[in-house]
């Protein structure tokens, strides 16, 4: 249930990587300001509540203390920080990385729980895809290679596909992403447009698909939503297995 809380919730953001700069643009300014997830019996569960400077996204709170900040530099999002405990306790620090043309070249994870340290340095190819290097060690060490990859994106620049290899098995997993054709919670986020994540940047991610190297299904999980007059999610339902859990937006 913890697994469905965090993909549904929107701190799924938290693990966010490059995208082209291309998409819509709009006058649109809805941001959503809560998420409320719902309990089997039908109570509210946990809430997220999100606080903005303009529509610059300043913070993610959960009532139970954790917080996830946000750092802009212009109008770029150049770092994220998560704390787990009300008391103040930093459990991940992001830095992202960019380029002369506003592109992110690389991001920067630091887990302090653990003392890890991983990084993502990016590399845009003429066909529109985005190929990574992936490193692993601890805070102030030197990093090993651990898997490399690339991301593939549909005409909305929608991420569809993430090949990643793993360096020491020479393993592949393939991850294939559907949309629907509605608005992402986060669609009017300054500078989220220069990210994506697992819950899409313009459009909402309605299935996502892991698959091996010989192309048979290892895991999937699907999202049904209801919308509002202005197409954006006013809730969804996630399904993993026979799992199911529920959360509400509120703008």
């Amino acid at each position: 249930m913890k697994k469905l809380l965090f993909l549904l919730s929107g701190i799924a953001l938290l693990f966010s990587c490059s995208s082209d700069d291309g998409g819509t643009t709009n006058s649109d300014f809805t941001l959503v300001k809560k998420a409320v997830s719902v309990e089997a019996d039908g109570s509210e569960g946990m809430t997220f509540n999100y606080s903005y400077n303009g529509n610059k996204i300043n913070t993610v709170q959960v009532l139970n203390g954790q917080q996830v900040k946000y750092f802009y530099t212009g109008n770029l999002i150049t770092k994220l920080e998560r704390y787990l405990t009300a008391n103040g306790t930093l459990e991940i620090e992001v830095i992202y990385y960019y380029d002369a043309n506003d592109r992110l070249v690389k991001e920067e994870s630091k887990y302090f729980i653990n003392s890890n340290l991983t990084t993502r340095n990016f590399t845009y190819e003429p066909d529109g895809s985005i190929s990574f290097l992936a490193y692993s060690g601890e805070i102030g060490s030197i990093t090993e290679l651990v898997s490399t990859g690339k991301y593939f994106f549909n005409e909305d620049q929608e991420v569809v596909k993430i090949e990643t290899t793993n360096v020491n098995t020479n393993s592949t997993l393939t991850t294939n992403f559907t949309y629907d054709n509605q608005n992402n919670i986060f669609k009017n986020v300054l500078g989220w447009d220069k990210l994506f994540s697992l819950t899409g940047k313009y459009h909402n991610v309605v299935t996502t698909t892991y698959l091996d190297a010989n192309q048979v299904v290892l895991d999937s999980n699907s999202k049904q939503y209801e919308y509002n007059s202005a197409g954006y999610p006013t809730s969804v339902i996630t399904t993993i297995g026979s799992s199911s859990a529920k959360v509400n937006y509120f703008y």
